[in-house]
């Protein structure tokens, strides 16, 4: 097993908005998990506000990074919710798998949260939220240095939400630290290794 501030020495954070910090003075999860661990961590984050998996990492250049792990906590999320989870999508998500796994780098990524939403178009996000994250199980499942987090399991334990949202989506500081501790006293992340 590899010991989790060598795991975070070099940290690449994919994503969206979340992911990227939106709002926030530290970054997103990603990068406040991997200065919560290590101090010293070097954080290179490409995560995109609004970006699908598909448009921020389709044309990702794996030799030109070297990281120690990848974590996208909202890698997938505006591919469920823009119903964009067809065949592209699908060939992307198992070649960045395979890329990751075949370089021996862990993975600690996030399902999409699945909610009832209050709109029309809703039913039809669920069941694309639902797809992508049985695909997402089925490659973390494949992959023993693949983590898959649910995001619902930090949001559900707040007691207070306001305390910990920006706007009710993104989180604040706050909200990243909460969650980034969450993720760590979970013990998910100790079943990575080298």
């Amino acid at each position: 097993m590899l010991p989790l501030a060598q795991l975070f020495t070099h940290t690449l954070v994919l994503g969206a908005s979340i992911s990227a910090g939106y709002g926030t003075r530290e970054g997103g999860i990603g990068a406040v998990l991997a200065k919560k661990v290590n101090p010293e961590a070097r954080v290179t984050n490409l995560a995109r506000s609004g970006a699908t998996s598909l448009q921020s990492t389709q044309h990702l250049d794996f030799k030109k990074y070297d990281p120690s792990v990848v974590v996208g906590f909202d890698l997938f999320f505006w591919d469920a919710m823009r119903m964009q989870t067809g065949a592209s999508f699908e060939k992307n998500t198992r070649r960045l798998f395979s890329e990751f796994e075949a370089r021996k780098i862990p993975m600690i990524i996030a399902k999409v949260p699945v909610l009832e939403l209050p709109f029309p178009a809703a039913q039809a996000i669920l069941q694309n939220a639902k797809k992508v994250n049985i695909l997402l199980t089925s490659l973390c499942a494949a992959n023993t240095n693949c983590v898959l987090v649910d995001p619902l399991e930090c949001y559900q334990e707040m007691s207070d939400t306001g305390k910990y949202f920006i706007d009710g989506l993104h989180l604040n500081d706050a909200g990243n630290h909460f969650c980034a501790e969450h993720f760590l006293k979970a013990g998910h992340l100790d079943r990575l290794k080298t």
